[in-house]
């Protein structure tokens, strides 16, 4: 059933220049993007059946054949009691490194649902989107959702019985994979595949993971020498979420600016002059940036700290319109966002957490 205040959604799922967009769409305008590079086979999250390659005490670690190049590096203090080399091992891959190093991997395995995030070791965590129900029926869907979770972890250690090793155990951390578990909800519509080979990998997902959205899968092929991406007005989407520039829509555009610390954004009125005083075009104008800057962050899936120069502002009563219309619209992100609010120099800052 679609929560009647929220947008109506729909999934993309297509190929461009080799990359693969996984895209979630909110009355028709992109509102939150999952990629994955061309020729990108390992990912944050994934499961893998490895061997034990060699234990360096030294180290602090033991180093895993998971099947990249270089092996995977697991802490000791994760490792099994008796560690040795040859062992055949499940870890879960924690985080990628730069080239020419081994990825870091775990044994605190974690698997994602829709409703609830399930941990080995028991202290199972709520996904956001509960916050969408009512309490009972929030209850529900995450005890429902745990249930299911440990049913599937079960199945998983069956499968790790058998089979070659090294070897990929499950995609859980494939962009199709954290798409689904994402976006699929009351208000989700369609879910759109472009191509035949990533429309088997969504039904076979679904059909494992959440066979009640099965319906929702439709097959888009080309028409007319037009692709899905083309279709949605999702062509320009790669070039966007690296676009310093983003306009706002009466002339007045923000710029986006990323460093090492952090993220700074720049309010400006550009060519909005809109007949109106200086006062009231500086208000109207960052209520517009407001909205363009919760987009843009949920969109580029922007973390850390953030500090936004809007228009300078005559009274605290118009900050305050600025501040509220900033929370209302970041209200939207599934990510964690801690606004603190104007500095004294008149700077906004808040705190944003990746998903």
């Amino acid at each position: 059933m679609k929560t009647a205040d929220k947008p109506a959604q729909e999934l993309a799922v297509y190929r461009r220049r080799d990359m693969l967009f996984c895209v979630l769409l909110e009355d028709g305008q992109p509102a939150e993007v999952v990629l994955a590079a061309p020729g990108q086979t390992f990912f944050r999250q994934n499961l893998y059946l490895g061997k034990v390659r060699q234990v360096t005490p030294a180290l602090n670690g033991a180093f895993i054949d998971i099947g990249d190049s270089h092996d995977a590096l697991l802490p000791l203090n994760e490792a099994p009691p008796g560690i040795k080399a040859g062992q055949t091992l499940c870890v879960q891959l924690r985080k990628l490194t730069a080239p020419g190093k081994g990825h870091r991997v775990s044994t605190r395995f974690e698997l994602p649902g829709l409703y609830a995030v399930w941990l080995l070791d028991g202290h199972h965590r709520r996904r956001s989107k509960l916050r969408e129900f009512e309490p009972d029926e929030r209850e529900r869907l995450y005890r429902q959702d745990l249930e299911r979770l440990e049913r599937f972890w079960q199945t998983l250690e069956q499968d790790m019985a058998g089979g070659p090793v090294p070897r990929l155990l499950y995609p859980l951390g494939e962009p199709c994979y954290i798409a689904l578990t994402s976006w699929v909800g009351p208000n989700l519509a369609r879910i759109r595949v472009a191509e035949p080979d990533l429309y088997e990998q969504v039904r076979a997902l679904l059909a494992a993971q959440l066979p009640a959205a099965l319906p929702l899968l439709h097959f888009q092929p080309e028409s007319g020498g037009y692709g899905l991406a083309d279709i949605l007005g999702l062509a320009d989407l790669e070039e966007h979420l690296t676009r310093r520039k983003v306009w706002l829509d009466k002339g007045g555009f923000i710029v986006i600016d990323t460093t090492e610390a952090l993220t700074v954004i720049d309010v400006n009125s550009g060519k909005d002059t809109g007949g109106r005083s200086g006062q009231d075009l500086r208000l109207r104008t960052n209520l517009q940036a407001a909205a363009a800057v919760a987009a843009e962050l949920r969109l580029r899936n922007t973390a850390g700290m953030i500090v936004i120069d809007f228009l300078r502002l005559a009274s605290d009563d118009d900050n305050n319109q600025v501040d509220a219309a900033l929370r209302r619209h970041l209200g939207r992100d599934r990510a964690r966002c801690k606004c603190l609010g104007f500095t004294a120099m008149g700077l906004y800052e808040l705190v944003r957490t990746a998903r």
